[in-house]
């Protein structure tokens, strides 16, 4: 049995496919837990600033009052 198995384990035909796909994976990953936080971020800023922005503002009142 230890004869069968010692040539896969001195073979090296395929690690660098390995190494590319793990190292495809975290950049996948890192990529989209920063996607994430920059899209709450921007949520934020934007609520912020709308609710900012509806405080300001008073609207002229549509008929006058004699």
């Amino acid at each position: 049995m230890t004869r069968v198995l010692r040539p896969w384990r001195r073979e090296e035909a395929g690690q660098d496919l390995i190494e590319y796909m793990l190292l495809a994976a975290f950049v996948a990953v890192v990529g989209w837990l920063g996607i994430q936080a920059l899209g709450t971020n921007m949520n934020n800023a934007y609520r912020s600033w709308d609710s900012l922005t509806q405080d300001i503002w008073e609207p002229n009142d549509p008929v006058p009052t004699p």
